[in-house]
Protein backbone atom coordinates (compact mmCIF):
# COMPACT_ATOMS: atom_id res chain seq x y z
CA UNK A 1 0.00 0.00 0.00
CA UNK A 2 3.07 2.40 0.73
CA UNK A 3 4.17 2.28 -2.39
CA UNK A 4 0.84 3.13 -4.29
CA UNK A 5 0.96 6.16 -1.89
CA UNK A 6 4.55 6.97 -2.49
CA UNK A 7 6.12 5.33 -5.70
CA UNK A 8 9.79 4.36 -5.02
CA UNK A 9 11.69 5.37 -8.19
CA UNK A 10 15.00 4.73 -10.32
CA UNK A 11 17.68 6.73 -8.90
CA UNK A 12 19.08 6.49 -12.38
CA UNK A 13 16.70 6.88 -14.66
CA UNK A 14 13.67 8.38 -12.90
CA UNK A 15 10.96 5.05 -14.16
CA UNK A 16 8.60 4.15 -11.25
CA UNK A 17 9.46 1.13 -9.62
CA UNK A 18 6.86 -1.15 -10.03
CA UNK A 19 8.46 -4.76 -9.00
CA UNK A 20 8.47 -5.91 -5.27
CA UNK A 21 12.31 -6.58 -5.74
CA UNK A 22 13.56 -3.04 -6.84
CA UNK A 23 14.70 -0.89 -4.87
CA UNK A 24 15.99 2.46 -5.78
CA UNK A 25 17.10 1.07 -9.07
CA UNK A 26 15.13 -0.48 -11.85
CA UNK A 27 15.92 -3.61 -13.54
CA UNK A 28 17.09 -2.25 -16.79
CA UNK A 29 20.05 -0.44 -15.31
CA UNK A 30 21.44 -2.68 -12.70
CA UNK A 31 21.71 -5.09 -15.01
CA UNK A 32 24.57 -3.48 -17.38
CA UNK A 33 26.33 -3.26 -13.99
CA UNK A 34 26.49 -6.92 -13.29
CA UNK A 35 30.25 -8.45 -13.27
CA UNK A 36 31.11 -10.00 -16.53
CA UNK A 37 33.00 -13.55 -16.12
CA UNK A 38 35.16 -12.61 -19.15
CA UNK A 39 36.83 -9.32 -17.96
CA UNK A 40 40.57 -9.82 -17.49
CA UNK A 41 41.84 -8.86 -14.53
CA UNK A 42 44.75 -8.97 -11.83
CA UNK A 43 44.43 -12.84 -10.26
CA UNK A 44 45.43 -10.80 -6.78
CA UNK A 45 43.88 -7.90 -6.50
CA UNK A 46 41.36 -8.25 -9.08
CA UNK A 47 41.94 -4.46 -10.89
CA UNK A 48 41.32 -4.96 -14.90
CA UNK A 49 43.86 -5.38 -17.25
CA UNK A 50 43.93 -5.33 -21.22
CA UNK A 51 45.80 -8.20 -21.61
CA UNK A 52 46.44 -11.40 -19.13
CA UNK A 53 49.49 -10.96 -17.21
CA UNK A 54 50.90 -12.22 -14.07
CA UNK A 55 50.17 -9.33 -11.76
CA UNK A 56 49.12 -5.73 -11.95
CA UNK A 57 51.69 -2.69 -11.10
CA UNK A 58 50.68 -2.43 -7.57
CA UNK A 59 50.57 -6.03 -6.76
CA UNK A 60 54.39 -6.37 -7.78
CA UNK A 61 54.94 -3.55 -4.59
CA UNK A 62 54.23 -3.99 -1.37
CA UNK A 63 52.97 -6.94 -0.66
CA UNK A 64 47.99 -6.59 0.20
CA UNK A 65 47.54 -8.39 3.57
CA UNK A 66 44.60 -9.94 1.52
CA UNK A 67 44.71 -12.96 -0.54
CA UNK A 68 42.44 -11.97 -3.12
CA UNK A 69 40.35 -9.06 -4.28
CA UNK A 70 37.50 -8.25 -6.27
CA UNK A 71 35.41 -5.42 -6.85
CA UNK A 72 31.76 -5.42 -9.07
CA UNK A 73 32.91 -2.84 -11.48
CA UNK A 74 34.59 0.49 -11.91
CA UNK A 75 33.97 3.86 -10.23
CA UNK A 76 32.46 5.62 -13.03
CA UNK A 77 29.32 6.08 -14.60
CA UNK A 78 26.20 4.48 -13.14
CA UNK A 79 27.90 2.58 -10.49
CA UNK A 80 29.44 5.89 -9.09
CA UNK A 81 26.38 7.67 -9.10
CA UNK A 82 24.47 4.81 -7.19
CA UNK A 83 27.77 4.33 -4.57
CA UNK A 84 27.21 8.69 -4.01
CA UNK A 85 23.34 8.15 -3.71
CA UNK A 86 23.86 5.63 -1.35
CA UNK A 87 26.99 6.70 0.86
CA UNK A 88 26.14 10.25 0.82
CA UNK A 89 22.12 10.94 -0.28
CA UNK A 90 20.69 8.84 1.93
CA UNK A 91 19.73 5.87 -0.32
CA UNK A 92 20.06 3.15 2.19
CA UNK A 93 17.16 0.97 0.10
CA UNK A 94 20.34 0.73 -2.63
CA UNK A 95 21.78 -1.62 -0.25
CA UNK A 96 19.54 -4.63 -1.76
CA UNK A 97 20.51 -4.30 -4.70
CA UNK A 98 24.40 -3.60 -3.95
CA UNK A 99 25.02 -6.30 -2.03
CA UNK A 100 23.29 -8.30 -5.45
CA UNK A 101 26.16 -6.87 -7.19
CA UNK A 102 28.54 -8.31 -4.88
CA UNK A 103 27.34 -11.74 -4.56
CA UNK A 104 27.41 -12.18 -8.37
CA UNK A 105 30.96 -10.60 -8.44
CA UNK A 106 32.06 -13.03 -5.21
CA UNK A 107 30.36 -16.39 -7.61
CA UNK A 108 32.55 -15.53 -10.35
CA UNK A 109 35.72 -17.46 -8.72
CA UNK A 110 33.83 -20.35 -7.51
CA UNK A 111 34.23 -22.20 -4.49
CA UNK A 112 34.18 -19.29 -1.03
CA UNK A 113 37.17 -20.02 1.39
CA UNK A 114 36.01 -22.92 3.91
CA UNK A 115 34.48 -21.71 7.14
CA UNK A 116 34.31 -17.86 5.76
CA UNK A 117 32.10 -15.14 7.48
CA UNK A 118 31.08 -11.90 5.69
CA UNK A 119 32.24 -8.67 7.83
CA UNK A 120 32.63 -5.20 6.66
CA UNK A 121 35.08 -2.33 7.13
CA UNK A 122 33.23 -0.44 9.63
CA UNK A 123 32.82 3.08 9.57
CA UNK A 124 34.15 5.22 13.14
CA UNK A 125 31.35 5.45 15.32
CA UNK A 126 31.01 9.10 14.76
CA UNK A 127 30.47 8.73 11.34
CA UNK A 128 28.00 6.46 11.38
CA UNK A 129 25.97 8.21 13.35
CA UNK A 130 26.42 11.25 10.90
CA UNK A 131 24.95 9.16 8.07
CA UNK A 132 22.68 6.78 10.24
CA UNK A 133 24.24 4.17 8.80
CA UNK A 134 26.94 2.53 7.81
CA UNK A 135 27.17 1.49 3.89
CA UNK A 136 29.44 -1.52 4.14
CA UNK A 137 27.51 -3.03 6.98
CA UNK A 138 24.32 -2.92 5.57
CA UNK A 139 26.43 -4.51 1.94
CA UNK A 140 28.22 -7.15 4.51
CA UNK A 141 24.77 -8.26 5.77
CA UNK A 142 23.24 -8.33 2.32
CA UNK A 143 25.98 -10.44 1.22
CA UNK A 144 25.69 -12.81 3.78
CA UNK A 145 21.78 -13.28 3.39
CA UNK A 146 22.59 -14.06 -0.35
CA UNK A 147 25.81 -16.21 0.10
CA UNK A 148 24.23 -18.09 2.99
CA UNK A 149 26.98 -17.25 4.92
CA UNK A 150 27.27 -16.15 8.87
CA UNK A 151 27.24 -12.50 9.20
CA UNK A 152 30.10 -11.25 12.16
CA UNK A 153 31.03 -7.74 13.20
CA UNK A 154 34.69 -8.80 13.66
CA UNK A 155 36.32 -4.90 13.01
CA UNK A 156 36.18 -1.53 14.85
CA UNK A 157 37.58 1.60 13.98
CA UNK A 158 38.68 3.38 16.89
CA UNK A 159 40.59 6.30 14.95
CA UNK A 160 38.69 8.51 13.61
CA UNK A 161 41.11 9.35 10.24
CA UNK A 162 40.42 12.44 8.08
CA UNK A 163 38.66 11.45 5.11
CA UNK A 164 41.20 9.12 2.22
CA UNK A 165 40.10 11.35 -0.94
CA UNK A 166 42.27 13.94 -1.32
CA UNK A 167 45.67 12.08 0.12
CA UNK A 168 48.32 10.75 -2.62
CA UNK A 169 49.36 7.04 -1.90
CA UNK A 170 51.69 6.91 1.05
CA UNK A 171 49.78 9.79 2.50
CA UNK A 172 46.68 7.64 2.67
CA UNK A 173 48.54 4.53 4.24
CA UNK A 174 49.86 6.54 6.82
CA UNK A 175 46.21 7.92 7.50
CA UNK A 176 44.95 4.98 8.14
CA UNK A 177 47.77 2.95 10.17
CA UNK A 178 46.37 1.52 13.19
CA UNK A 179 43.00 2.55 12.81
CA UNK A 180 41.06 -0.77 12.97
CA UNK A 181 40.90 -3.35 16.09
CA UNK A 182 39.53 -7.12 15.89
CA UNK A 183 36.51 -6.48 18.90
CA UNK A 184 36.59 -9.13 21.64
CA UNK A 185 35.23 -12.51 19.60
CA UNK A 186 33.37 -14.82 22.08
CA UNK A 187 33.12 -17.19 18.98
CA UNK A 188 37.02 -16.92 18.59
CA UNK A 189 38.21 -16.10 15.10
CA UNK A 190 36.76 -17.27 12.09
CA UNK A 191 39.39 -19.08 9.91
CA UNK A 192 38.71 -17.16 6.57
CA UNK A 193 36.73 -13.96 6.12
CA UNK A 194 34.70 -12.07 3.21
CA UNK A 195 35.75 -8.57 4.01
CA UNK A 196 33.12 -5.91 2.84
CA UNK A 197 33.85 -2.34 1.85
CA UNK A 198 32.24 0.20 -0.83
CA UNK A 199 35.52 1.04 -2.73
CA UNK A 200 38.51 0.12 -3.52
CA UNK A 201 41.14 3.04 -4.27
CA UNK A 202 44.85 2.11 -3.26
CA UNK A 203 43.80 -0.60 -0.75
CA UNK A 204 44.88 1.41 2.19
CA UNK A 205 41.88 0.91 4.44
CA UNK A 206 40.66 -2.51 3.76
CA UNK A 207 44.81 -3.44 4.04
CA UNK A 208 44.62 -2.42 7.60
CA UNK A 209 41.51 -3.99 8.22
CA UNK A 210 43.58 -6.89 6.83
CA UNK A 211 46.00 -6.22 9.24
CA UNK A 212 43.79 -6.11 12.20
CA UNK A 213 42.09 -9.56 10.75
CA UNK A 214 45.49 -11.62 10.26
CA UNK A 215 47.12 -10.59 13.94
CA UNK A 216 44.08 -11.65 15.56
CA UNK A 217 44.98 -15.02 13.81
CA UNK A 218 42.08 -14.92 10.53
CA UNK A 219 44.10 -16.99 7.95
CA UNK A 220 42.70 -15.91 4.37
CA UNK A 221 41.25 -12.99 3.79
CA UNK A 222 38.90 -12.19 0.34
CA UNK A 223 37.89 -8.68 -0.20
CA UNK A 224 34.62 -7.53 -2.20
CA UNK A 225 34.15 -3.99 -2.74
CA UNK A 226 31.41 -2.29 -5.48
CA UNK A 227 33.82 -0.55 -7.52
CA UNK A 228 37.84 -0.17 -8.45
CA UNK A 229 39.13 3.14 -9.07
CA UNK A 230 41.34 3.50 -11.93
CA UNK A 231 44.73 3.82 -11.69
CA UNK A 232 46.52 7.13 -12.08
Amino acid sequence: MASLVWPDHCLLCRSFLDQPDERGVCRECLAPLRPRPDTVVCPRCGYPLATPQALCPPCRGPAFLFDQARSAGEYAGALRELIHQFKFAGASRLAGPLAGLLADTARLDGDLPAGACVAAVPLHPRRRRQRGYDQAELLARGLARRLGLPHRRLLRKVRAAPPQSSLGLAERAANIRGAFRVRRLRRGVPPAVLLVDDIFTTGATVNDACRALTEAGVETIHVLTLARVPLA
